[in-house]
């Protein structure tokens, strides 16, 4: 079984891809394992992990865009026999926001709030008055 920490990471944000083995319930010990990295352009990335129970390696995307990721695993049975599997994963690398962009929206956000509560005090006020005239009148 395969697992990444995510599917969908921003650009410089580091992935863990991880993997372990098992056959009848009973977790094999992994003799390799690798996780082959293709984007778009056909350009691949091969990673390696270490050997174990429980593998894991780390992924850091610098371009945004789609990615497949084949995670090849082969380990040993209790009897020797050797057992490989593969599994399959997609991961879509969001570009990084810019400072720009987070501030403009950070501004967007406000103004907004601040109108809202502008169209709230003058239905307010506007309603206090009509009332006022009402009891006076």
């Amino acid at each position: 079984m395969t697992r990444s920490s995510t599917l969908v990471p921003q650009r410089n944000e580091q992935v863990e891809f991880s993997a372990n083995l098992s056959l009848n319930g009973q977790a094999l010990e992994i003799k390799k394992a690798q996780a082959i990295i293709k984007n778009a352009d056909g350009n691949v990335e091969t990673l390696n992990f270490p050997s174990g129970q429980q593998v894991s390696t780390i992924w850091t995307p610098h371009n945004p865009g789609e990615y497949a990721v084949d995670i090849l695993v082969t380990g040993v049975a209790s009897d020797g026999s050797r057992i490989e599997r593969i599994d399959f994963l997609s991961v879509e690398v969001q570009p990084s926001p810019s400072n720009f962009q987070i501030t403009f929206n950070l501004i967007l956000v406000i103004v907004m709030i601040v109108l809202v509560l502008l169209l709230i005090l003058y239905a307010i006020f506007r309603g206090t008055g009509r009332l006022v005239r009402h009891i006076n009148g």
